[in-house]
């Protein structure tokens, strides 16, 4: 549970406490919010992403993120991902700028392991837009 706090505190965008608090102390999550990080462990938000599973709900952007951001990846590759991979490729397109490539390279199919100037700048690009 630490590990899903530790991940809340490091996104880009600030988390509402009203989501996260019924599972935490006040203490903690008065911790976690005060808490600056310098330096964001990359593992740790690869092992949060990952231990995605199962995919049940609908993200509003998330067919518009297949279309345009997995272009770079080959058409074979891309024909192998799953609903959930695409979901981890999308949620490693959110976190921040120093991690976000490590967590792409991890969530890519094996063969694909490459960042490419295609997926870079369509995946700027939509991170940008929506």
């Amino acid at each position: 549970m630490q590990l899903i706090l530790y991940f809340i505190t490091v996104q880009n965008k600030i988390t509402d406490r009203k989501c996260y608090e019924g599972f935490y102390t006040r203490e903690m999550c008065n911790k976690a919010s005060e808490s600056i990080i310098e330096s964001i462990d990359a593992l740790a938000i690869i092992r949060v992403i990952d231990s995605l599973r199962v995919y049940n709900n609908k993200i509003r952007h998330l067919i518009d993120f297949s279309s345009k951001c997995l272009q770079g990846i080959n058409q074979k590759a891309r024909e192998s991902l799953s609903i959930v991979q695409v979901l981890q490729l999308y949620i490693s397109s959110y976190q921040h700028k120093s991690i976000m490539w490590e967590c792409w390279r991890k969530f890519l199919p094996k063969e694909t392991r490459a960042v490419n100037h295609t997926i870079i700048d369509t995946v700027n690009s939509f991170v940008s837009n929506y």
